[in-house]
Protein backbone atom coordinates (compact mmCIF):
# COMPACT_ATOMS: atom_id res chain seq x y z
CA UNK A 1 0.00 0.00 0.00
CA UNK A 2 3.06 2.49 1.17
CA UNK A 3 4.59 1.60 -2.71
CA UNK A 4 1.68 1.87 -4.82
CA UNK A 5 1.32 5.72 -2.80
CA UNK A 6 4.38 6.76 -3.26
CA UNK A 7 4.64 5.53 -6.80
CA UNK A 8 1.50 7.60 -7.34
CA UNK A 9 3.53 10.61 -5.98
CA UNK A 10 6.61 10.09 -7.93
CA UNK A 11 4.33 10.29 -11.00
CA UNK A 12 2.26 13.22 -9.70
CA UNK A 13 5.78 15.14 -9.18
CA UNK A 14 7.07 14.06 -12.58
CA UNK A 15 3.64 15.23 -14.08
CA UNK A 16 3.68 19.33 -12.18
CA UNK A 17 5.44 22.01 -12.27
CA UNK A 18 4.03 22.30 -8.96
CA UNK A 19 4.27 20.74 -5.80
CA UNK A 20 1.90 18.18 -4.94
CA UNK A 21 0.70 18.47 -1.41
CA UNK A 22 1.30 15.63 1.17
CA UNK A 23 0.52 14.82 4.42
CA UNK A 24 2.83 15.67 7.13
CA UNK A 25 3.87 12.14 7.76
CA UNK A 26 4.52 10.90 4.40
CA UNK A 27 8.05 10.16 4.92
CA UNK A 28 8.06 8.82 8.57
CA UNK A 29 5.06 6.33 7.27
CA UNK A 30 7.51 5.50 4.59
CA UNK A 31 10.15 5.03 7.16
CA UNK A 32 8.24 2.65 9.00
CA UNK A 33 7.16 0.63 6.31
CA UNK A 34 11.10 0.53 4.73
CA UNK A 35 11.88 -0.55 8.28
CA UNK A 36 8.93 -3.55 8.51
CA UNK A 37 10.42 -5.01 5.06
CA UNK A 38 14.15 -5.01 7.13
CA UNK A 39 12.20 -6.76 9.26
CA UNK A 40 10.45 -9.14 7.18
CA UNK A 41 13.16 -9.71 5.61
CA UNK A 42 15.70 -10.81 9.10
CA UNK A 43 12.63 -13.57 9.90
CA UNK A 44 12.31 -14.93 6.35
CA UNK A 45 13.96 -13.87 3.32
CA UNK A 46 11.83 -14.22 0.14
CA UNK A 47 12.65 -12.47 -3.33
CA UNK A 48 9.82 -10.43 -3.13
CA UNK A 49 9.97 -8.51 -0.46
CA UNK A 50 13.61 -7.88 -1.57
CA UNK A 51 12.20 -6.70 -4.68
CA UNK A 52 9.65 -4.02 -2.81
CA UNK A 53 12.00 -3.06 -0.69
CA UNK A 54 14.45 -2.10 -3.14
CA UNK A 55 11.65 0.03 -5.60
CA UNK A 56 9.72 1.31 -2.51
CA UNK A 57 13.93 2.93 -1.49
CA UNK A 58 14.05 4.13 -4.97
CA UNK A 59 10.97 5.90 -5.93
CA UNK A 60 11.42 7.18 -1.95
CA UNK A 61 14.56 8.83 -3.18
CA UNK A 62 13.38 10.24 -6.48
CA UNK A 63 10.36 11.50 -4.67
CA UNK A 64 12.49 13.29 -2.13
CA UNK A 65 14.92 14.57 -4.73
CA UNK A 66 11.69 15.78 -7.13
CA UNK A 67 10.45 17.71 -4.20
CA UNK A 68 13.70 19.20 -2.69
CA UNK A 69 14.53 20.56 -6.02
CA UNK A 70 11.00 22.24 -6.10
CA UNK A 71 10.79 23.40 -2.81
CA UNK A 72 14.59 25.21 -3.48
CA UNK A 73 13.45 26.63 -6.35
CA UNK A 74 9.65 28.02 -4.85
CA UNK A 75 11.96 29.21 -1.88
CA UNK A 76 13.75 31.17 -3.80
CA UNK A 77 10.68 32.67 -6.64
CA UNK A 78 8.73 33.54 -2.86
CA UNK A 79 11.54 35.63 -2.05
CA UNK A 80 12.32 37.08 -5.34
CA UNK A 81 9.44 36.88 -7.32
CA UNK A 82 6.35 36.95 -4.74
CA UNK A 83 5.33 33.52 -4.72
CA UNK A 84 2.96 32.85 -2.28
CA UNK A 85 4.37 29.97 0.50
CA UNK A 86 4.26 27.14 0.38
CA UNK A 87 1.89 24.44 1.80
CA UNK A 88 1.20 20.43 2.46
CA UNK A 89 4.76 20.27 2.86
CA UNK A 90 5.98 16.68 4.69
CA UNK A 91 7.52 17.70 8.57
CA UNK A 92 11.10 16.68 7.08
CA UNK A 93 10.64 19.41 3.92
CA UNK A 94 9.03 22.26 6.20
CA UNK A 95 12.91 22.84 7.96
CA UNK A 96 14.14 22.48 4.17
CA UNK A 97 11.76 25.18 3.17
CA UNK A 98 12.65 27.46 5.85
CA UNK A 99 16.19 27.50 5.99
CA UNK A 100 16.21 27.98 2.14
CA UNK A 101 14.02 30.56 2.47
CA UNK A 102 16.01 32.19 4.87
CA UNK A 103 19.17 32.08 3.05
CA UNK A 104 18.13 33.77 -0.19
CA UNK A 105 16.45 36.18 1.83
CA UNK A 106 19.51 36.79 3.79
CA UNK A 107 21.56 37.05 0.53
CA UNK A 108 18.96 39.56 -1.47
CA UNK A 109 19.06 41.64 1.37
CA UNK A 110 23.14 41.51 1.40
CA UNK A 111 23.16 42.17 -2.69
CA UNK A 112 20.50 45.09 -1.63
CA UNK A 113 22.13 46.87 0.35
CA UNK A 114 25.35 46.08 -1.69
CA UNK A 115 26.94 43.92 1.46
CA UNK A 116 29.44 41.31 0.88
CA UNK A 117 30.85 39.17 3.32
CA UNK A 118 33.80 37.39 2.44
CA UNK A 119 33.51 33.74 3.60
CA UNK A 120 36.41 32.53 5.61
CA UNK A 121 37.76 28.57 5.81
CA UNK A 122 36.96 27.05 9.36
CA UNK A 123 40.58 25.03 10.00
CA UNK A 124 39.31 23.58 12.43
CA UNK A 125 36.80 21.74 10.10
CA UNK A 126 37.74 19.68 6.53
CA UNK A 127 35.76 18.34 3.76
CA UNK A 128 35.73 14.79 2.93
CA UNK A 129 33.94 12.78 0.25
CA UNK A 130 32.96 9.32 2.01
CA UNK A 131 34.61 5.98 0.07
CA UNK A 132 32.64 3.83 1.84
CA UNK A 133 29.54 3.48 3.95
CA UNK A 134 30.29 5.06 7.68
CA UNK A 135 27.31 4.24 10.25
CA UNK A 136 26.67 6.99 12.95
CA UNK A 137 29.11 7.89 15.52
CA UNK A 138 30.01 10.43 18.44
CA UNK A 139 33.10 12.70 17.62
CA UNK A 140 35.50 14.14 20.29
CA UNK A 141 33.45 17.01 20.70
CA UNK A 142 30.73 14.96 21.61
CA UNK A 143 28.33 15.96 18.47
CA UNK A 144 27.03 12.95 16.78
CA UNK A 145 28.03 12.43 12.64
CA UNK A 146 26.41 10.35 10.02
CA UNK A 147 25.95 7.95 8.85
CA UNK A 148 27.55 8.31 5.65
CA UNK A 149 26.88 6.46 2.13
CA UNK A 150 30.08 5.75 -0.43
CA UNK A 151 30.61 9.02 -2.68
CA UNK A 152 28.47 11.48 0.15
CA UNK A 153 30.38 14.99 0.60
CA UNK A 154 30.72 16.14 4.14
CA UNK A 155 32.21 18.62 6.67
CA UNK A 156 33.83 17.17 9.53
CA UNK A 157 35.75 18.36 12.38
CA UNK A 158 39.26 18.05 11.51
CA UNK A 159 40.72 15.51 14.18
CA UNK A 160 37.27 12.91 12.56
CA UNK A 161 38.25 13.69 9.03
CA UNK A 162 41.42 12.59 9.42
CA UNK A 163 40.71 9.37 11.14
CA UNK A 164 38.67 8.74 8.39
CA UNK A 165 41.11 9.55 5.48
CA UNK A 166 43.63 7.25 7.00
CA UNK A 167 41.60 4.05 7.68
CA UNK A 168 40.82 5.11 4.26
CA UNK A 169 37.03 5.17 4.61
CA UNK A 170 36.85 9.15 3.12
CA UNK A 171 39.38 11.33 0.90
CA UNK A 172 40.28 15.04 1.51
CA UNK A 173 38.22 17.63 -0.79
CA UNK A 174 40.06 21.12 -1.23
Amino acid sequence: MMYEELRRLQIEEKRSNDLVQVKEDTYSRAFIYLEQLKAKLVSKWDTQTVRELENCSKVLHDVEAKRAEKIILHAFNEIYNGFQPLAGLADQEKALYYEVKEAVRRFKEGIDKREFKKVERREDVIKVKVLKDVPKFKALDGNEYGPFTAGAMCELPKKEGEIMVKRNLAELVE
